[in-house]
């Protein structure tokens, strides 16, 4: 299986390749091999497509073996990954997928520079595939997929910065090297992810409007992840993000005193909101549609 390039929706086009993957319950088999032979998991287990394996290591099994076990299976992919040929290719994907959506929200925070976030999906899934590929696993079999994504931050990072002539420092201040767990990330990978939908939403100013960096799971972070999107995209600007988010949050002020703080009148401040509820929930569609 090939790695997927030149596409104008790299997100897009990974998730195709993945379902098409998943019609057939051979790799999956083969998947389930794997970590059996590893000794990471045992019968009965579940049968056939990788989706389905995948779901159950992150979810069933991590459950009743803790955050560590994370590390089990993605380092017998890594093993496996770092071979030649077929299987090696196999291994890589799944953790890519595995990865995808910390990978979505990295290249958030790095269309929160302006770049186009297709463009920048491009580069940092390309970045996964070459950390996932080179991983030095003898020496980091910790917290693996916290760090499959802080070094795929770095690298593409820097290829960013080479391509738009920005400093990688400049670039580094748009996501974070290590941040404390938010709350409810007990698995390295929702930690991974939550961190950087933590300094997402941070670059992207929500925390003064209402989402607080350490709160980002749930709806919460759902949430947070929509608006972080739509500023990068364009869809929204700072004043629509801050009508839809006042409104909405614990405590929020009555309308007048928020229409009065942004200096606009009552029925203006209304409209606002309307406004940027309608964009936001008509791109979400999109998205949606496109994941």
């Amino acid at each position: 299986m090939d790695a997927v390039c030149d596409t104008e929706n790299v997100i897009t086009a990974l998730n195709t390749e993945w379902t098409w993957m998943c019609a057939s319950t051979r790799d999956g088999a083969l998947v389930q091999g794997w970590l059996k032979q590893a000794g990471v998991i045992t019968p009965p287990v579940v049968r056939g497509r990788l989706d389905a394996l995948l779901q159950y290591l992150q979810t069933e099994v991590a459950r009743s073996q803790g955050p560590g076990f994370s590390d089990l299976w993605m380092g017998a992919l890594l093993a496996r990954a770092a071979g030649e040929g077929s299987e090696a290719q196999l291994a890589t994907r799944v953790l890519v997928q595995a990865m995808l959506p910390g990978a979505v929200r990295l290249t958030s925070g790095l269309a929160r520079m302006g770049n186009p976030f297709g463009e920048v999906a491009q580069l940092v899934v390309g970045s996964l595939y070459q950390v996932v590929r080179r991983y030095p696993l003898v020496s980091r079999p910790g917290k693996i997929a916290a760090n499959l994504i802080m070094e795929t931050r770095h690298l593409a990072v820097r290829e960013l910065a080479r391509e738009t002539q920005r400093s990688g420092d400049e670039l580094d201040e748009w996501v974070m090297d290590t941040v404390p767990a938010p709350a409810g990330a007990e698995d390295p990978v929702t930690h991974a992810e939550l961190a950087l939908l933590a300094e997402a939403a941070a670059a992207a100013g929500l925390h003064q409007v209402g989402h607080p960096a350490d709160d980002l799971v749930g709806a919460r972070g759902e949430m947070a992840e929509l608006l972080v999107r739509a500023l990068a995209e364009k869809v929204l600007d700072q004043d629509g993000v801050a009508a839809i988010t006042l409104h909405f949050r614990e405590g929020a002020p009555r309308d007048e005193d928020a229409a009065q703080r942004a200096g606009v009148s009552h029925a203006a401040w209304r409209q606002r909101r309307s406004r940027a509820v309608g964009r936001l929930r008509t791109s979400a569609r999109e998205w949606v549609a496109a994941a």
